[in-house]
């Protein structure tokens, strides 16, 4: 199996753009997908994303470590910031693939699991839907019994 192409989506959040990686292999409808946002510099992780495909194309997905480990090599004088934002999504894409071609969930690749439930704490809801209701489309919330009705 080898990569063939690599896309990137700049999608519109509402309130900030989400940047997301699709990676295509020659196997028919195997795909991965990541996620590496920079709310900030979207087009640059973009940017970023598309000159590191030149080097993910042709290379076997399952070789993890090996793929980030040479695109951290290339990117030694932008360590960190853009340049890790993009390795990043293209590490978790590669995660995503290799877990949907071995039919695993990824935290299998990952050690396995530790739990089968964990606390969630989810801040934006309450913010986003007093800020953006409108545009996202969404009942306002008001008051305390308007956050009530979402649990």
């Amino acid at each position: 199996m080898k990569i063939t192409d690599t896309k990137v989506y700049i999608c519109d959040g509402g309130f900030r753009p989400w940047t997301f990686i699709r990676i295509e292999t020659d196997e028919p409808g195997l795909i991965g997908w990541g996620e590496c946002s920079d709310w900030s510099f979207p087009n640059a992780v973009k940017a970023t994303i598309e000159d590191y495909s030149k080097v993910l194309v042709g290379k076997n997905p399952f070789e993890i470590n090996r793929i980030t480990n040479e695109l951290v090599e290339m990117s030694v004088r932008h360590f960190g910031g853009i340049a890790y934002k993009a390795i990043a999504g293209i590490d978790i894409a590669l995660h995503d693939l290799k877990a949907k071609a071995l039919g695993i969930p990824v935290y299998e690749l990952l050690g396995g699991k530790l739990r089968d439930r964990i606390p969630l704490y989810w801040s934006h809801c309450g913010l986003e839907r007093v800020l953006h209701a409108d545009r996202l489309g969404l009942k306002k919330i008001k008051t305390l019994d308007d956050l009530a009705e979402l649990s």
